[in-house]
C-alpha cells in the first residue's frame, strides 16, 4: 500500500515536544504508540515497552489528518511518520528513524546479530561479483547489516545508493521514480556496487530482470526465503543475490541470523548459527552443502563449536536491579544481617575463618655466636706452633 508522504510543521512540532528525547537516542530505531497506551521503542532491534504515555496534542492533530486514509509525513532528520485509525476509534502512530549510517560488521558480531565468520562471507560475496540480500522479520537489523556491508566495501569500491537513506561512504541515489531506472543511471556513473536499504520483492525482481553488470546489496522487505522465491516466480533469487541472509528474532526478542543461503542454495543449519559468540577463540569447522562438488565454487560457511561451560555462580549472587552501581555485592551498609545465600553472606563467612600463619623454620645447627665466628688464628690446633 502506497502512503502519500508530506511535510507537516505542526505535526513535526508536536512530535518534537512528545518524544524528542527518544528520537535523539542513537540506539532507538523506531517509536510506536497507540492512543491511550504505553510507548514502545525498538532498541538495537529489540522491541521494548516503556512505562510512559505519549502526551500532548499529537494524537488530536493526527486524528484530523488520518480520518479517511493512513497519513504519512517526513519529519526533520529523515524521520518517517505513519498514522492510521483503528477499528476501536483510536489512532496508532509509528515513527521510523533513518537507518544508522555508522553501523559496522564487528559491532553486529559483538551483539550476536551475526556469527563470527559470516561478516567476512558477506563482504567476500560482493567482492566476487555476487549480490547480497538481507531479509527476515527483524526489520531494523536488516538495514544495519546492509549499511555495515556497504561501509566495509566503501574504501575499496564506488558505492551508489538506490534509496533515500544514505550509508556512510556512499553516493546519493540518482533521480528517478523506478528503482531499475535509478540503477541503470548509477551504472553509467561508474558504480561498482548498488545499495538499497529497503526494497520490495517486486523491485528486487525488476533489478533481476535488468541483468545489472554490478552486484546489489539490499535489505528486502520479505519475511522468509520461501516468500522471496515465490515473488521471483520463474526467476531465481540467485540471479541477483549470491548470498541471502535471513534475520529472525531470538526467544529474548533480539535480532539474529537464522538462515544463510549460499551459492548452492542450501541454508546453513539454524542450530549452527543460533549460539551467541564467546570470549575465547573457538575451534572452527568448515561446512559445505552436501550437493556441492569440489570443482564447483561455493561460498564457505563457518560455524562456531561452543565448548561446555562450567557451572555458574549461585543465582542469589546476582544483582536484582539492572541499574545497580559497582559495589552492590558488598550489601547494605546499615548493619543489617545479609540474606542467606547472598554474596555478602559468603564474604562474611570467609572473613570468620582462622588465618593461616606459617611455622617458623628451625635454627641452623652452625649458628654464629659472639663476634660471628671470625678469628685471625691460622687453621689447625691453636696450641701448636707451626713448623
Amino acid at each position: 500500500m502506497k502512503i502519500m508522504v508530506t511535510a507537516d510543521d505542526d505535526v513535526a512540532a508536536a512530535v518534537d515536544a512528545a518524544v524528542s528525547s527518544l528520537l535523539v537516542d542513537k540506539d532507538i530505531s523506531e517509536v510506536a504508540a497507540v492512543e491511550g497506551g504505553l510507548i514502545e521503542v525498538v532498541r538495537r532491534g529489540r522491541r521494548e515497552r516503556l512505562q510512559a504515555l505519549l502526551e500532548g496534542p499529537l494524537f488530536s492533530l493526527l486524528r484530523e489528518r488520518c480520518e479517511h486514509a493512513p497519513y504519512g509525513a517526513r519529519l526533520p532528520g529523515g524521520v518517517r511518520l505513519v498514522a492510521a485509525s483503528l477499528v476501536d476509534g483510536r489512532i496508532a502512530l509509528s515513527l521510523q528513524k533513518p537507518a544508522p549510517s555508522d553501523a559496522r560488521l564487528e559491532h553486529l558480531v559483538e551483539e550476536a546479530v551475526l556469527p563470527a565468520g559470516v561478516d567476512g562471507e558477506l563482504v567476500a560475496a560482493v567482492l566476487e561479483g555476487g549480490g547480497v540480500a538481507v531479509l527476515g522479520p527483524a526489520r531494523a537489523a536488516r538495514a544495519r547489516v546492509v549499511v555495515a556491508v556497504a561501509r566495509a566495501l566503501s574504501p575499496l569500491l564506488r558505492i551508489v545508493s538506490l534509496s533515500d537513506d544514505l550509508p556512510a561512504g556512499c553516493m546519493p541515489r540518482p533521480v528517478g521514480d523506478d528503482v531499475d531506472a535509478r540503477a541503470a543511471t548509477a551504472v553509467l556513473l561508474g558504480a561498482d556496487v548498488l545499495v538499497a536499504l529497503e526494497l520490495t520483492p517486486a523491485e528486487a525482481c525488476a533489478l533481476a530482470r535488468a541483468a545489472l553488470p554490478v552486484p546489489v546489496v539490499a535489505a528486502v522487505a520479505c519475511a522468509s526465503m520461501a516468500a522471496l522465491q515465490s515473488a521471483f516466480g520463474a526467476l531465481s533469487v540467485r540471479s541477483l543475490f549470491a548470498l541471502s541472509a535471513v534475520l529472525g528474532l531470538a526467544p529474548d526478542g533480539r535480532p539474529r541470523l537464522v538462515e544463510l543461503h549460499g551459492a548452492a542454495g542450501e541454508p546453513m543449519p539454524p542450530s549452527a548459527i543460533a549460539a551467541p559468540p564467546i570470549a575465547a577463540a573457538p575451534a572452527r569447522t568448515r561446512v559445505e552443502p552436501s550437493n556441492a562438488t569440489p570443482a564447483a565454487p561455493t561460498v564457505a560457511q563457518t560455524i562456531d563449536v561452543i565448548p561446555v561451560l562450567a557451572d555458574a555462580p549461585p543465582a542469589e549472587w546476582a544483582s536484582s536491579d539492572v541499574d545497580d552501581d559497582p559495589g552492590w555485592e558488598l550489601g547494605s551498609l546499615s548493619g543489617a544481617p545479609p540474606a542467606a545465600g547472598s554474596f555478602d553472606a559468603a564474604l562474611q563467612a570467609v572473613s570468620k575463618r582462622p588465618g593461616f600463619t606459617p611455622r617458623p623454620p628451625s635454627a641452623h645447627p652452625q649458628f654464629l655466636k659472639g663476634t660471628g665466628g671470625l678469628t685471625f688464628e691460622p687453621p689447625g690446633n691453636p696450641g701448636e706452633e707451626s713448623e
